[in-house]
């Protein structure tokens, strides 16, 4: 039967039809055979007793009419019997066959389809054989695996979405709330009639600069969500003149920023697969922050390795907190807490883009002689260049 298991559904149908066929028609040969004795048989002995006179000439018409009756039920069996016997081995046939090659993968695929139905993907369907059958059952367990797969991309979606709206409801607090107290001495003023010039200008103030920190605010959030429907359009790039220009565009932010491309001469004119928009805007915003915190230097190093592009932004400012270590890319996070324009934007931003670009970012501190107090920060990207077109 093992060998059967492994037989595509037809030509296992076939091999099962046949074998019981032939035991059929061997089974139908022998009862054809043993009624033909039988009827043969049955006539001599009563031909021998009426030889022997011991069948009486008055009865034996009766005798006649037993001996036409006994011959027949051996015809009648003689022709049943091996019908008998083929209809047998094809019911026979049928019941193996469904036995062994339909009946274990059909319930594997019903009740992986009622679990899934159930939204249940923690099971595994076994392929049972090598047939169509068990190939079917390998295909519908590569289903199962997509589907847990998008639904576990879909619930970290969800995840960060809320995450991000937590955040925002957290951090847009303390504007409100500076608003809220205007708005409550505006009114107490305007009701005791005693606010003053001064006064009055300083509130209103105030106001405005909430005002347009939320609108900052809002603004990042909006970004932020836009961003997560960004799709990654990579298109074939001259990997040397990519380098060129993105050198131009960073000096021009930064004029003092030093710029090195790690690979040999003659890999510079490579053609990648690469989306040279997302990718300047990671740069861009890695190159911001280390502006905002380094001291004096800013490096940024490039290379490819294997099927990826390697940048690397390096300042030596005084490295990031531990907080941001420990949440690397997380949305609204803030290396300082009385920061009041920079609200952690830029590193989630880099994050989501190097991984729509199918690559990542790493962050890390720089140590010199002294082990208490970095001396400088590393953001490292990595983006995919073996795109299929």
């Amino acid at each position: 039967m093992e060998r059967i298991k492994q037989m595509g559904l037809k030509k296992a149908f076939f091999c099962l039809t046949l074998f019981y066929l032939c035991i059929a028609l061997v089974l139908g040969g022998i009862a054809f055979a043993g009624c033909i004795a039988m009827r043969r048989q049955e006539g001599s002995s009563i031909v021998a007793q009426m030889n022997e006179g011991t069948v009486d000439v008055k009865v034996s018409g009766e005798y006649h009419v037993e001996e036409q009756s006994a011959f027949q039920i051996w015809d009648f069996l003689q022709m049943f019997l091996p019908v008998f016997f083929v209809i047998a081995a094809l019911v026979l046939a049928d019941v193996t066959f469904y036995r062994v090659k339909l009946k274990v993968p059909i319930d594997r695929l019903q009740e992986g389809a009622g679990r899934i139905m159930h939204n249940d993907l923690d099971f595994k369907v076994q392929q049972t054989s090598g047939d169509e059958l068990g190939q079917l059952c390998a295909a519908f367990e590569s289903m199962r695996i997509q589907l847990q797969k998008n639904n576990r991309e879909m619930w970290m979606q969800m995840e960060e979405r809320r995450r991000l709206n937590a955040a925002f409801s957290h951090d847009l607090r303390n504007p409100v709330t500076v608003l809220k107290g205007c708005a409550k001495l505006m009114r107490r003023g305007i009701e005791q009639k005693n606010m003053n010039l001064e006064h009055l200008g300083s509130t209103v103030g105030l106001l405005e600069e909430y005002s347009e920190r939320i609108e900052i605010y809002v603004e990042a959030m909006s970004k932020a969500q836009r961003l997560e429907e960004v799709v990654c359009k990579p298109m074939q790039t001259d990997l040397g003149r990519f380098m060129e220009t993105l050198e131009k565009v960073l000096k021009m932010l930064v004029p003092h920023i030093g710029f090195r491309y790690l690979n040999r001469e003659g890999e510079r004119n490579q053609a990648l697969w690469l989306d040279t928009s997302l990718i300047q805007e990671v740069v861009e915003n890695l190159v911001s922050n280390a502006k905002r915190y380094a001291r004096e230097d800013i490096l940024v190093k490039a290379w490819k390795e294997g099927g990826y592009l390697f940048i690397a932004v390096q300042d030596d400012g005084r490295g990031f907190p531990q907080k941001v270590m420990e949440k690397v890319g997380k949305p609204f996070l803030r290396g300082e807490e009385n920061s009041e324009e920079h609200f952690g934007m830029g590193l989630y931003i880099s994050r989501l883009l190097c991984e729509k670009h199918g690559g990542g970012l790493t962050l890390r501190n720089l140590w010199g002689n002294n082990d208490h107090e970095p001396t400088g920060a590393l953001a490292e990207t990595k983006f995919k260049t073996t795109w299929k077109p």
